[in-house]
């Protein structure tokens, strides 16, 4: 009997857990599709961050001069300190390395090796004239497998050369460990042949075996034919199953056991309450009942946003460190022990100094505190170090925790891993001030042009001294190809447009321009595209160089005139000789002048 009339709360248990079952599952799925989404993203923030520091070192004009490839080699040696990968140096026709960073420069080094199978980066670069991403490939200079990154050096309109980094499959395996993932997934990274490139599982994992199809979660990366896999293994999946089990077994157990014991009790206490509603006035409510209702919806409120809170702070991919007021950690999740490389319970118990490099200035430190003490947020940088003595730069954002009474009682930090942004952001700088200073040099005219409608959208002051307009002149719209550019030149320019719009490229050819003043001058012009409706164009006064081939070309027509004269009176001479000769054999005297010089050795000798 008791057992029965506990069938409505065995019933009722069954549907709870399978709801609770499907609810963590559903969950478990979401948190999955998330994951492989923040993943992909990762990779393409990777791949993204090498390929402009690489398109930097593939426009360089050291590539262009052999004489300069040491200069050029040094210059790839800070894209290693930067990105901690190498850097090699090929010939786009036959492929051969130039340099590897691996390698001391002039070091014998073999071609570019073929893919293991699948997509080969440098094929495509050179196909494509974009850069690349490739598969698998073995090293033929460090025999390791890894995976290369190209990005060809195009001119006009032609791959001329290939900038390649490489990263072996052991260091994309190390960064990968480094993402923080939940216990007992996997995470995998493929080619596009399906080769494995790096992954981070649990050990004797097997995907195949081990994973279901649906519950495997894919996504392609922007940048690469790569695929990114998130995968919950079926042992994961079923947890909850058999901890809902687990715990229904026992709560049947305990509650049949107690209820041999409080059935008697609570059938008394159900009689009395019974007994006191109907003494309750009719218009009295249920009050303890009602409050106690509302009570319990209220807390499993609460617990539902703990729940969600504590979620959040496990599964955020940014660093979040919880110190109480003298600066000692209490928590840190995932992401934090995972990016240090500490474990949570190395990191626990210490302050936050652990990481500390001795590089962040003083001042930040200071600047910290005092905003802290002050009750306000503080943002900035650290440099930091990694366990294994990496150093790494983080952007932070520390809060004062307050309590209900508005005190203090704790600091939050949420810290983001920007070191491979400021490489790149250290990177770009350096390349715009070296563009600044091309533009700002008094040698070469920089232009910039709205190829749609011939106009000059903006140029550099060396150009406009050197065709005599202002930079009002400039922002009116006055000045345009048309106006610039002599009738005679015209139809040159249009033929360089055309060839401008097929590769991308202009020049280099030779033209004059008119000057404010009406007057001309020489220039020697070479550019290329900015997107689809603007280019850059480059051009050097040539006016001397063409003052000095038109002098020299007076003096060699007066040369050549003057040397026809000399010849002409030298053959006059001659005849005048011959004639003389002539009237002295007649007269039967000896020749005055020797002319044997001209006479060919088949003439017959002179009569006597």
């Amino acid at each position: 009997m008791a057992l029965l009339s506990l069938l409505p709360l065995i019933l009722l248990s069954l549907g709870l857990a399978a709801k609770y079952v499907h609810t963590l599952q559903t969950e478990m799925r979401a948190s999955a599709e998330r994951r492989v989404g923040n993943y992909t993203a990762q990779v393409d923030d990777f791949l993204e961050a090498r390929i402009l520091a690489l398109q930097m070192l593939a426009d360089s004009p050291l590539a262009d001069d052999p004489a300069r490839w040491e200069d050029l080699y040094s210059l790839a040696q800070t894209f290693f300190t930067s990105f901690n990968s190498h850097v090699i140096f090929a010939s786009a026709s036959d492929r051969q390395m130039r340099f590897n960073t691996r390698s001391p420069f002039g070091a014998a080094l073999p071609r570019l090796p073929d893919t293991l199978r699948g997509r080969a980066a440098a094929s495509v670069a050179i196909e494509t004239s974009r850069p690349a991403v490739g598969d698998i490939v073995m090293g033929p200079v460090i025999n390791q497998p890894l995976v290369a990154i190209v990005v060809p050096g195009v001119r006009n309109g032609q791959v001329q050369h290939l900038m390649l980094v490489t990263t072996t499959l052991n260091e994309l395996t190390d960064r990968i460990d480094r993402i923080p993932t939940e216990p007992g997934w996997g995470l995998r990274i493929l080619d596009s042949a399906g080769d494995l490139i790096a992954q981070k599982a649990p050990e004797a994992y097997d995907p195949e075996r081990d994973v279901a199809d649906d519950w495997r979660f894919v996504a392609t990366a922007r940048h690469a034919p790569w695929q990114v896999i998130v995968e919950v293994p079926k042992a994961v999946v079923r947890q909850p199953v058999r901890d809902s089990m687990i715990g229904f077994l026992l709560a049947i157990m305990i509650t049949t056991l107690a209820s041999v014991i409080v059935v008697r009790y609570a059938a008394k206490r159900i009689g009395e309450q019974a007994s006191a509603l109907v003494a309750l006035d009719a218009h009295t409510p249920g009050t303890d009942a009602l409050e106690f209702q509302q009570a319990r919806h209220m807390l499993e409120q609460k617990v539902g946003e703990l729940h969600k809170l504590s979620q959040a702070l496990e599964q955020s991919p940014e660093a979040v460190i919880i110190t109480n007021l003298a600066g000692e950690i209490e928590y840190v999740n995932p992401a934090c022990a995972a990016s240090s490389g500490y474990t949570k319970a190395e990191l626990i118990g210490h302050k936050p100094n652990l990481l500390a490099s001795g590089r962040t200035p003083a001042d930040t430190y200071r600047g910290m505190w005092q905003s802290l003490v002050d009750g306000k947020t503080w943002r900035g940088e650290f440099i930091n170090r990694r366990k294994d003595g990496t150093e790494y730069v983080e952007l932070a954002i520390i809060s004062p925790l307050r309590q209900g009474d508005g005190s203090i009682s704790h600091y939050v930090a949420v810290k983001q891993d920007i070191t491979e942004r400021k490489a790149t952001q250290d990177a770009l700088l350096r390349s715009n001030e070296r563009l600044q200073r091309v533009i700002d040099n008094s040698v070469v005219g920089v232009m910039f042009w709205d190829t749609v409608q011939g106009r000059l959208m903006d140029a550099n002051d060396t150009f406009l001294e050197f065709v005599g307009f202002d930079r009002h002149d400039l922002e009116a719209g006055e000045l345009t190809w048309q106006r610039l550019t002599p009738p005679e030149y015209i139809e040159l320019s249009q033929q360089e447009m055309v060839k401008f719009k097929q590769s991308g490229d202009i020049g280099p050819y030779e033209k004059e321009y008119f000057r404010k003043d009406g007057s001309r001058i020489w220039f020697m012009f070479a550019g290329s595209a900015l997107g689809e409706d603007a280019a850059v164009e480059f051009c050097i006064d040539i006016t001397p160089l063409k003052s000095t081939e038109t002098e020299l070309k007076q003096r060699n027509d007066e040369l050549e005139r003057f040397n026809r004269a000399v010849i002409d009176r030298e053959t006059r001479m001659i005849e005048l000789k011959r004639e003389v000769n002539m009237l002295a054999r007649a007269l039967q005297r000896p020749e005055p002048y020797d002319l044997s010089f001209m006479d060919s050795p088949d003439d017959p000798p002179p009569a006597s």
